[in-house]
């Protein structure tokens, strides 16, 4: 009878730092509690992470570089959160000029590509210089957004605090959506134990007024 020879699976290789870390370039690492309700808690917390994501995604854009580690890019994105936390905004300037310059040549390459198409197939043409224009406004708001970040707008903080009108002896006005009182209200001197303001003397009857009489019975309406 033959013997069956037996094979032994090889594991991945790994770099000495790895093997020191116990760090796998290609697995998050997560604290998770013994509790399973606990385990699937922390889990779904630690994937739901900005700089997780953020790390899952770039790591995706460098799948065939094994020598990137995932829990490191995560360790960097922390990092560099805290610095934007503590009001270091040196990293998201960069970022955005960056970008900016990344739009700025995209828009160079698609208008290139507009005017070799423009003679013989203009539908195309038509397309590359549509891209290209959406290129250059997301270039243009890219850089108002950096330059809002450098010269912020003073904020004006508009409340009655800041606007109230002072009127001696005539109460305050009431805010829009209250509840007001009549309008004779207002001809009441608050600073006089609640006396009437005095209008003026009483008009006597002009020239021109005419004594009312009564209608006579040939003036009433046909029935």
């Amino acid at each position: 009878m033959s013997k069956k020879k037996k094979t032994n699976l090889k594991k991945p290789e790994t770099s000495k730092d790895e093997k020191q870390k116990g760090r796998s370039p290609k697995a998050v690492e997560v604290v998770t509690p013994e509790d399973e309700r606990a385990k699937e808690a922390a889990l779904a917390k630690t994937y739901l992470r900005p700089t997780v994501l953020a790390a899952a995604t770039i790591k995706g854009q460098y799948a065939n570089q094994d020598e990137i580690n995932i829990n490191a890019l995560i360790d960097e994105l922390g990092t560099q959160v805290t610095s934007v936390k503590e009001g270091n905004m040196g990293r998201a300037e960069a970022m955005l000029i960056s970008q900016a310059h990344t739009l700025d040549a995209l828009f160079a390459e698609l208008i290139s590509r507009s005017r070799l198409n423009m003679g013989e197939y203009f539908p195309a043409a038509c397309k590359y210089m549509t891209l290209a224009f959406k290129a250059q406004s997301q270039c243009r708001c890219t850089l108002e957004a950096l330059a809002e970040i450098k010269n912020p707008k003073p904020y004006i903080q508009n409340n009655r605090a800041q606007y109230q009108q002072v009127n001696n002896g005539v109460p305050e006005p009431r805010a829009h959506g209250e509840n007001s009182k009549s309008t004779n209200g207002l001809l009441e001197d608050q600073s006089n134990d609640g006396q009437w303001l005095d209008t003026g003397a009483p008009e006597t009857t002009s020239e021109n007024d005419k004594e009312l009489e009564a209608v006579e019975a040939k003036h009433w309406p046909q029935k």
